[in-house]
């Protein structure tokens, strides 16, 4: 999820759009970025994440206060777990301007039926779903652009 994020990272920001980047680290980690040049401080954030989330509804408190904080703007979330407490945060939002980004791996857990359930029910309340495989992700250049493009789901 991180190599993932940082893909998305480096290309809006050798687009030169500002990028906010939030971790669901416990501590409220988030840099913003604009300009390839800051790169260095949107990856030194992701390195900074430990393993593993430190409450398990972290992830859901995380999305719903950056997308509300984004006033409408565009969020786009990275997980690497099919997280059920998401899709009620989500509900919530106005105007669902959401991409969820799902990097798929054996880490993920639970079925997978469940795992496709959950991604079926945030394309019916709106969100944007993009399945990557860990595989493709660990494959790709260490340079990020093309090689962290995504199917979507």
């Amino acid at each position: 999820a991180a190599e993932a994020a940082a893909g998305l990272a480096l290309r809006a920001l050798e687009q030169g759009l500002r990028v906010r980047l939030a971790v669901s680290d416990g501590r409220g980690g988030s840099v913003e970025a604009q300009g390839r040049g800051r790169l260095r401080d949107v990856l030194a954030l992701l390195a900074a994440v430990p393993q593993g989330d430190p409450r398990p509804q972290a992830f859901a408190e995380l999305a719903l206060r950056e997308a509300l904080a984004a006033g409408g703007g565009a969020v786009t979330l990275v997980t690497a777990r099919a997280d059920a407490q998401l899709i009620p945060v989500l509900r919530r939002l106005p105007g669902r301007a959401v991409q969820l980004v799902y990097v798929q791996g054996p880490w993920s857990g639970g079925s997978a039926a469940a795992v496709e359930s959950w991604l079926q029910q945030l394309e019916a309340i709106g969100c944007r779903v993009t399945v990557v495989s860990a595989l493709a992700v660990s494959s790709a250049p260490q340079i990020g652009g093309d090689g962290y493009a995504a199917s979507g789901h």
